[in-house]
């Protein structure tokens, strides 16, 4: 049996997109991701013509299924698989249309009706075509689905190779599932309404517009609702204040429970994304956007967040039809308006099975709304099912209206601007299934803000189509990013107030902008609309197309002015009034600006520059090339200051400012692109490096330094504190390189570089990139996006830019926190950095004494070599010491305690050595240490970085000598006893000491001083006041060797004072301490 086969090995996923960040205090959590497989839908709501029937060879099997049957792999040809088997969607012509409730509902009957009707028959078919012919074990049919027209079976290989020759299969896929584990939270002050309800100004709805919701029921697929949480048990449609009815309200896929529970602990994540629809405790918790709308909810992920494609397509069929608890008594008139989804698929292609159910829903006349993920900031990441056609996708900002790094980017893999609109989704606050709050971050918290202004705009205005509630979100939404609608925020962050204004008042405004001389179609043209009446300081936005027509579908009934530029054109202004339910037509005509020539030459190293383009930035005036003499002249300029951008192959571009007023000549000198290494080890700072936000060069000894080698490093925190707060801010930052010239060589070429974090690893906050962008470009490329590396221990990334040999580039590291909140963290390092072709390893060595004395010159002999099979480039040595010394060599590059020692090409095997001389500091003190620190680097790079330094220390010794004793009264006599002693590391030469006794009346000696092994003196008395010195000498004392000096006085009678003893040591040696060498002892006297 042949087999298209489709689907990628391995494990399909639906993942929660939350990824919240449950309040953190001390770090946030992993994203959730849930396992699902997927699928391309076929066909769409409303064909007109059958579709046609493919041929049993069409038949797609996902590779899962095949691998899962194969007889070598399970051991028994008789295994079954769990899966879905895709039939051709059926032609069912019936819509539901806009209009009042009743007969919206009256219409979704119907069309359910048609589509079960139209379901049946086809499955009916194809049922009839399998029975008889095999073994009923072959093919058991679980569930029927008619939401969209597939079969949920288990399945044998006999039974695969019979149903892939049926007409109407269309695909057969893996119904798989996948356990995450469970994160935890904590929980946080609240604050009246909470920040994100202020911020799309959801509170002026309720307050100036009387709007909260009512009469609406929003919905969410997840891990279920805890319905008694005092901020959500009120607004339970199954609750009316006494007794509870959860027929029609509750849906649970995993355990079939009667009532509403949410068992994802700690988590609670359909608990949080439900409270920020329509929660509010009627006190001060109000965490919703629709407090006055009413909620329904199904459960298709267990307490692990294991969910299945099966039991997302169930939960999809169960909102079309609500049901009794026993599934009886489906009703298509208690659906919901808006289904809220805070989860995705792992990739369009996976989900795309449930393509045809999303379509039936909108079809319905309910809202699907959808996260677009947190896979974010890449372009091309916005995820299934949000980035389908049919769904409205919500990225996530945060409280300075940032777009989330974390929040996926469009396109879609339909080519689509995604997602529709953006909602805050940082740090939001909602309710928890314990019955108290939490805090969560993702565009899981995003969506639901999308759903509850969805909710309040159907409470203003029922009668609002699927197709208009989309428009009026994304046309009153503030336009953030790049103009217009874009793949990071689409239209903009959602405004709850705007959009119900619009849909409550509202009108239409269009017209057409041309030219006053020629009335041609003026294209590009940028419409803006102040509103000055109702909504004072509210503007609307928009560009003509190439016909030069602007339209806004949906404005608030109001005046407004209309500000009307087009680039060349004198900017125009202009009032309108737009009544309710009324389309107003506003042509606009503009006056073209006086036209002028901006020219001059381009030069570079003296000479004329050939060939550089020069472009005016955001403008249409088309680029120019210089010609032979390097002369050029952009023609047709507007009067105006501009922008312009120089670049030439080999030379740096230029950006600089030109104001235009007349006719003007700027004439321009490029420099050429250095030769620049892009190795940098940062020991005599940032280098050719630029640095923004938090990055600089932290170096010892600071208490934050930290380095791979040597004492620097670039360091993204702060000095001093060694974190990245800010309080109450997100922190971002770029360390980037100067232009470089990556080889072009045929071995190959390396980025390579050290670096240290200690930050949050969930994947959402505190993310470190690396990235590249060739000269002349306005994007960087992700070059790698580290997630997972080890805290807190030095990494070595090793990146290939084999891609890129021969062109002008420039790298950086950026880090972007991504929230405010957890950001005490010591943040991250980067050392080392080098690029390298295989084959380069220069490496270094030293020596140097392991003691010296006070003042001496010592010598350490670096040995460098290149041990590998590639000459190594550009090679230079950097010395850096710390410690009490200062650098006595000659015709070295000295800055503050480091020379810079260049060495030039190093060829495989060779080698040489350098001595580096430093002179131990008079000053210095006995047991200091100098530490001196060697690194090599090269253009080349190199093989093995863990050769690259090299370090040696010398602790600076001294002789010392110090002086002790002590004097004791024994009945009239007084007997001393004096200690001199060398405590230091070197022999103390020609020592000596001196002694003074002298007192204020007759004294003698009893004993004479003596020195041990020494000649006593001869006893005498001396008389008051007199000072009686005896010198001695030692000679060398060794290393911790003493000499003592005893001897006892006896005053005469009847004396009255002081008697001192006065010691002084001394030593031809250089001593770092001299309050040792002294010593006093006084005895008081009395009659």
């Amino acid at each position: 049996m042949v087999y298209l086969v489709t689907g990628n090995p391995g494990k399909r996923t639906i993942a929660s997109t939350p990824h919240p960040s449950y309040q953190r205090i001390v770090g946030k959590i992993l994203f959730l991701f849930f396992t699902l497989l997927g699928i391309f839908g076929v066909g769409a709501i409303g064909f007109t013509k059958p579709i046609e029937q493919p041929s049993a060879s069409s038949v797609v099997v996902d590779r899962e299924i095949l691998g899962k049957l194969e007889p070598q792999k399970v051991g028994a040809a008789g295994n079954t698989v769990d899966a879905l088997v895709i039939l051709t969607r059926p032609l069912v012509k019936q819509k539901v249309s806009a209009r009042s409730r009743a007969a919206r509902a009256a219409e979704r009957t119907n069309y359910v009706s048609e589509l079960k009707r139209e379901t049946d028959a086809s499955q009916q078919r194809v049922l009839s075509l399998l029975s008889g012919d095999i073994s009923a074990r072959d093919i058991v049919v679980n569930t029927r689905f008619w939401v969209d027209n597939i079969l949920h079976v288990q399945l044998t290989k006999s039974g695969l190779d019979h149903l892939v020759t049926i007409p109407g299969v269309v695909r057969i896929i893996a119904n798989s599932k996948i356990t995450i584990p469970k994160p935890s939270s904590s929980s946080i002050a609240s604050s009246t309404p909470e920040w994100n309800i202020a911020k799309i100004e959801a509170d002026k709805v309720w307050n100036e517009l009387g709007v909260t919701g009512t009469n609406v029921v929003v919905a969410n697929l997840d891990t279920g609702v805890n319905w008694t949480h005092p901020a959500l048990k009120s607004h339970y449609r199954g609750w009316d204040g006494t007794n509870a009815s959860h027929a029609y309200n509750w849906f649970d896929v995993i355990a079939n429970a009667p009532e509403p529970y949410d068992d994802m602990n700690p988590i609670y994540h359909g608990t949080h994304t439900m409270g920020t629809m329509i929660g509010s405790d009627g006190s001060t918790n109000q965490i919703g956007v629709a407090p006055g709308a009413t909620w329904m909810a199904a459960k298709f992920l267990d307490s692990t967040g294991t969910g299945s494609f099966s039991g997302a397509i169930a939960a999809f069929q169960w909102f079309m039809a609500p049901t009794k608890p026993d599934g009886s008594d489906p009703d298509p008139t208690k659906a919901p308006d808006i289904i809220n989804n805070s989860w995705v698929a792992s990739s369009c292609s996976v989900a795309s099975a449930l393509r045809g159910s999303i379509q039936s829903l909108r079809a319905a006349g309910i809202v699907p709304v959808f996260a677009i993920g947190n896979s974010g900031p890449d372009a091309g990441s916005a995820a299934s099912p949000g980035d389908f056609p049919e769904s409205l996708g919500v990225g996530a900002t945060d409280a300075s209206d940032a777009i989330a790094a974390f929040s996926s980017r469009g396109p879609s893999c339909f080519g689509e601007i995604k997602p529709e609109v953006s909602a805050p989704g940082v740090s939001i606050r909602s309710s928890s299934g314990t019955g108290d709050y939490q805090v969560l971050s993702g565009t899981s918290m995003a969506a639901p803000h999308v759903a509850g202004t969805l909710a309040l705009v159907l409470s203003a205005k029922p009668d609002v189509s699927v197709d208009l509630a989309e428009t009026i979100l994304q046309s009153t939404a503030k336009d953030l990013g790049a103009f217009g609608k874009d793949n990071a925020y689409g239209a903009g962050r959602i405004n709850a107030f705007q959009a119900v204004l619009a849909a409550s008042q509202s009108g239409a405004l269009r017209g057409t902008v041309t030219d006053s001389q020629t009335s041609a179609p003026i294209a590009q043209s940028r419409i803006d609309v102040l509103a000055t009446g109702a909504l004072p300081d509210y503007t609307y936005s928009t560009m003509t197309d190439s016909n030069g027509f602007y339209e806004f579908p949906i404005l608030p009934a109001t005046s407004y002015t209309i500000t009307a530029s087009g680039f060349g054109y004198v900017t125009g202004q202009f009032p309108v009034t737009i009544p309710n339910n009324q389309t107003v037509t506003q042509d606009i005509v503009l006056t073209k600006a006086p036209a002028y020539t901006i020219s001059g030459t381009v030069t570079g190293s003296g000479n004329p520059v050939s060939g550089a383009t020069l472009s005016l930035i955001n403008t249409p005036i088309p680029s120019v090339v210089t010609g032979g003499g390097g002369t050029y002249a952009i023609p047709n300029v507007p009067s105006g200051t501009y922008t312009m951008t120089v670049s030439a192959a080999g030379y740096v571009s230029q950006s600089l400012s030109i104001a235009v007023l007349g006719n003007t000549t700027r004439n321009i000198v490029l420099s050429p692109i250095p030769t620049i290494p892009l190795a940098q080890n940062f020991e005599s700072g940032l280098g050719s490096w630029t640095a923004t936000g938090m990055w600089h060069v932290e170096n010892a000894p600071s208490a934050c330094a930290n380095a791979y080698e040597g004492t620097a490093s670039a360091y993204f925190g702060k000095t001093g504190v060694c974190n990245f707060d800010d309080p109450g801010k997100p922190v971002s930052g770029e360390l980037t390189s100067a232009l470089f010239i990556i080889p072009n060589t045929p071995n190959p070429v390396h980025f390579k570089f050290a670096n240290w974090y200690e930050t949050e690893q969930a994947g959402l906050f505190d993310m470190r990139f690396i990235e590249i962008k060739e000269i002349g470009a306005t994007e960087w490329t992700l070059l790698k996006k580290p997630i997972n590396d080890p805290l807190r221990t030095w990494n070595i990334e090793d990146i290939s830019l084999d891609s890129y040999k021969g062109k002008t580039v420039q790298v950086r590291f950026r880090f972007d926190s991504g929230d405010e909140v957890s950001n005490s963290q010591k943040g991250w390092y980067v050392d080392t950095i080098s690029l390298f072709q295989d084959g380069a390893d220069p490496s270094i060595s030293q020596q140097g004494p392991a003691t010296a004395q006070i003042g001496q010159t010592i010598t350490y002999t670096l040995t460098y070599r290149n041990n590998g099979t590639a000459p190594a480039q550009g090679v230079v040595i950097t010395d850096t010491w710390t410690g009490p010394a200062s650098v006595v060599s000659k015709a070295l590059k000295v800055t503050t305690q480091s020379i810079t020692i260049p060495v030039g090409t190093l060829n495989p095997g060779q080698s040489g050595t350098v001595n580096v001389q430093v002179q131990v500091s008079p000053t210095a003190t006995r047991g200091q240490v100098i530490t001196n620190t060697a690194v090599i680097s090269s253009t080349s790079g190199d093989d093995n970085m863990g050769n690259n330094s090299s370090r040696s220390t010398t602790t600076v010794v001294s002789a010392e000598i110090a002086v002790a004793g002590q004097a004791v009264i024994v009945k009239r006599s007084i007997s001393h006893t004096i200690t001199i002693t060398n405590i230091g590391d070197l022999p103390a030469v020609n020592s000596r000491a001196t002694l003074r006794v002298s007192a204020p009346f007759r004294w003698r000696f009893i004993i004479p001083p003596s020195v041990t092994g020494g000649q006593e003196l001869v006893s005498e008395e001396i008389e008051a006041f007199k000072v009686k010195e005896y010198p001695y000498t030692f000679g060398t004392l060794g290393i911790g060797a003493k000499k003592t000096i005893t001897f006892t006085v006896r005053p005469r009678v009847g004396s009255n004072g002081v008697l001192t003893a006065y010691t002084q040591a001394a030593t031809d040696s250089k001593e770092s301490f001299l309050n040792n060498n002294t010593l006093t002892l006084t005895t008081t006297v009395k009659p």
